[in-house]
């Protein structure tokens, strides 16, 4: 019970190390544990945590910082633990850096949290309000996708997908069930406390239960509804182990590998109707860049238009200019299809290296590899891309982790049919990274109300339908072809026509109304003058 927690030794002499514990429960909401209840619980506890420690006297700013800064330091240690196998094992650097640069991020993002938790705390009322606490969380998650290049990764709504409050996803997004989650742990925690009136108890609780039979029935309507034209997808998977990818002797066998894969499903389906029909690889599945492979691509494009099949594939590309040469990392539509993508949202040292001259310097004086990856120089794509053609599909494609950003996806679904994702999640070895990344892809589609396909190297590639639903899933680190069917759809979710814009005014309002008690009593009064 959360009103005994108070009289705990550990929880009275050691709040921070309680705080990282509680921090570390909270991935287990997430894939592969599927276990939504664990993030509310971890919050609902912090949460009176937080209370426990405002009623000390002459708690400080620092204290409160401290402990938020341990929950957020126990919620990204466990949650993405897989930086550290990014780093050393494919980035080839030693231990000890790899372990400073896994701290350094986890330490960065704990202190976003921290900051938020801290000023939630700092109201001078010795009762914290569930309605702050919500919106100061998701303007922690807000800010986390938008700093520097940035990482949204362990939203609290992504762990909803497969409970009630999923049904809140196409109206309000990731960040709407963010909120509704963080407000219904709060209230928990609330509904527990000792000292609470039986009618205080009572509204919490039946405010939770309000909420999440609201996610039940919104659950039940159909916001989309598929049209019944079928494009026919296979997907390759060429699982090609990541540190011999961009290794010149294994480049042939590689784009061997990819040929002879389509070339089998090709061979499956010869008896079947060639109509509107659509074949992908991975992110930078070609190994070289377009110039240097163009008659490898020539030759199969032709080979695939004659069967009518369209060809999506990730690779690299080299924009020639008189004095200068720009490197995307792209995708391209051959065959029956048409068109090309520069990938907008790079990932910082894999794909570019802020600061350049210093870091590579750095990088070749301390002999760090993870300072000097293969194709890590690339260019920023532009926005408003047009999408790309599959037969008379339109495509909206995103590369790697640029399915994670909600308002990126929504721009490019509004003119598209279907949604389009591939990646090299081989970058994450056998972590639950890939898990991650597939369910935070599938909210795409339930926001959308669109169908959505992924192909990537190692998995999880499948078939996502517009309900977020997996209509098809290849098993990961296995070389082999999928197929399966998905349609466009008729109709749009209440998050297309809006999109975030409404919730985040309804956040800026909600802080700006709790100025006061936030402790800027200052502030407030020279707005009040006004």
């Amino acid at each position: 019970m959360l009103s005994r927690f108070s009289n705990w030794r550990l929880w009275q002499r050691f709040p921070g190390v309680c705080a990282f514990l509680l921090g570390g429960l909270y991935p287990l909401g997430f894939a592969p544990f599927h276990c939504w209840p664990a993030p509310i619980a971890s919050l609902a506890i912090f949460f009176a945590l937080l209370q426990h420690l405002k009623q000390q006297p002459d708690v400080s700013f620092k204290t409160l910082f401290i402990n938020s800064f341990c929950y957020g330091a126990g919620l990204f240690a466990v949650g993405v633990s897989w930086i550290h196998i990014s780093i050393y094992i494919y980035g080839e650097s030693p231990l000890s850096v790899s372990l400073l640069l896994t701290g350094a991020m986890i330490a960065v993002m704990s202190i976003l949290i921290s900051l938020v938790l801290a000023c939630s705390a700092r109201s001078n009322s010795t009762t914290l309000s569930p309605w702050l606490f919500a919106g100061l969380w998701v303007m922690g998650e807000i800010i986390r996708t938008q700093c520097l290049t940035g990482f949204p990764w362990l939203l609290l709504g992504y762990a909803f997908i497969d409970s009630p409050l999923v049904g809140f996803a196409p109206i309000v997004g990731v960040y709407g069930v963010s909120f509704i989650a963080a407000f219904i742990a709060a209230c928990l925690a609330r509904s527990l406390v000792k000292g609470q009136a039986m009618h205080s108890r009572f509204g919490n609780i039946s405010v939770m239960l309000l909420l999440l039979a609201s996610g039940y029935g919104f659950n039940l309507h159909a916001w989309t509804t598929p049209l019944t034209g079928t494009l026919n997808v296979a997907l390759i998977q060429g699982n090609i182990d990541q540190r011999i990818k961009w290794d010149a002797s294994e480049q042939q066998h590689t784009l061997d590998i990819y040929r002879d894969l389509t070339n089998q499903w090709l061979q499956s389906r010869a008896d079947q109707s060639p109509t509107h029909t659509l074949v992908v690889w991975p992110e930078a599945a070609i190994p070289l860049f377009y110039h240097e492979a163009e008659d490898y691509i020539q030759n199969l494009s032709h080979q695939l238009a004659a069967q009518k099949v369209s060809w999506i594939t990730g690779i690299p590309i080299e924009d020639d200019y008189a004095d200068y040469a720009e490197y995307f990392n792209a995708v391209i539509a051959a065959g029956n299809g048409s068109g090309r993508y520069n990938k907008q949202k790079l990932v910082p040292f894999g794909e570019f290296i802020p600061f350049p001259e210093v870091i590579r310097t750095l990088g070749q004086a301390l002999q760090w590899p993870i300072f000097d990856l293969p194709m890590s120089s690339f260019t920023v794509g532009k926005p408003n891309q047009p999408p790309l053609m599959a037969d008379d599909y339109r495509i909206a494609p995103f590369i790697c982790y640029e399915i994670v950003y909600p308002d990126l996806v929504r721009a490019a679904a509004a003119n598209s049919d279907v949604l389009l994702t591939i990646s090299n999640d081989g970058w994450f070895g056998d972590s639950i990274a890939p898990h991650q990344h597939f369910e935070m892809a599938r909210m795409r589609a339930i926001e959308t109300g669109k169908m959505l396909i992924r192909a990537t190297n190692t998995g999880i590639s499948g078939l996502i339908d517009h309900r977020g639903h997996v209509i098809m899933q290849m098993p990961s680190f296995e070389r082999a072809y999928g197929s399966g069917q998905v349609h466009t759809t008729t109709g749009q979710t209440p998050f297309m026509r809006i999109g975030n814009s409404p919730l985040y005014l309804g956040i800026v309002l909600l802080l700006l109304f709790h100025f006061r008690h936030l402790g800027f009593d200052k502030l407030s009064h020279r707005f009040s003058k006004r």
